[in-house]
């Protein structure tokens, strides 16, 4: 009976520390669901975050692709438009070279009026000089002036007055 008595004592102090540990076992599995559950919940929340930041780099990557054909656009528009000022400035200076050109020959030929103008006014400007005629037995002597109005010296005059 003693023996009975010892290993009932034993067992109830067995059965005690089992159920102690049984109810450690059963705090800690506590402790580790909520910890999981904590787990699971911040695993959604950084699930949800990835999601959200995968979608804000794809859209990223669509505004920077949109920004880098605009940048295309622009750099051949500014292309085109260096090209149609560099053909504008070229066309430019032939049109100055050629104007100049003409300015020149103007100018040669404006000279050379003038001159032919001052000569025709220095004819003009002396004194007729009578020219004597001399005919034969029937007429003494006639004496004719030649004035020089030719129509070169009025188209000349008129010229001037047309570039004053």
């Amino acid at each position: 009976l003693t023996l009975a008595a010892e290993a009932g004592n034993a067992l109830l102090l067995e059965n005690d520390q089992l159920k102690q540990d049984y109810q450690n076992i059963q705090s800690h599995n506590s402790i580790l669901k909520a910890n999981l559950a904590s787990m699971e919940a911040k695993l959604e929340d950084l699930l949800a975050n990835e999601e959200k930041y995968i979608n804000k780099i794809e859209a990223l990557q669509v505004k920077l692709q949109d920004t880098l054909l605009q940048l295309e656009k622009s750099k051949l528009q500014q292309v085109e438009l260096q090209n149609i000022f560099e053909e504008h400035d070229q066309t430019q200076g032939h049109l100055i070279l050629q104007y100049s050109e003409k300015i020149s020959i103007l100018e040669k030929s404006l000279l050379k009026l003038n001159d032919e103008k001052h000569h025709l006014q220095e004819i003009a400007n002396e004194t007729p000089t009578p020219k004597c005629y001399d005919t034969s037995e029937t007429q003494t002597f006639l004496y004719l002036t030649t004035t020089l109005t030719t129509p070169l010296l009025l188209e000349v005059t008129q010229l001037r007055k047309r570039q004053e």
